[in-house]
């Protein structure tokens, strides 16, 4: 019993330290905005880009599956998973079978 208590307060602190520490992330890094970028399915060829009002980093981190750490600064592929869960912060339909869809981000 008390091992599992022990494992019980290490998970808390872990889960504790990564929320710390993805908040912290959140704070020093620059102010980034964060957008949904549309390009051509033929040819590659930038569409438009839309913002991504309210995302939060640590909800793009689950979203796709990078860790808290990382400042995700890189342009991320949007499968059907990831345009459910986007839809909700931008008001432009997300048409993925019309457009290939990256979120990206820039420097305010």
């Amino acid at each position: 019993m008390a091992v599992d208590s022990v494992k019980s307060n290490e998970s808390s602190q872990t889960a504790h330290a990564i929320g710390f520490r993805s908040a912290f992330i959140e704070l020093v890094l620059p102010k980034v905005v964060w957008v949904l970028q549309a390009y051509q399915k033929e040819g590659d060829a930038f569409v438009e880009e839309w913002p991504l009002r309210g995302i939060s980093l640590s909800t793009l981190h689950d979203l796709f599956q990078q860790p808290q750490d990382d400042p995700m600064y890189d342009a991320y592929p949007v499968g059907e998973a990831q345009a459910e869960c986007l839809q909700a912060y931008t008001d432009h339909p997300i048409d993925l079978q019309a457009y290939d869809y990256f979120v990206e981000c820039y420097a305010e």
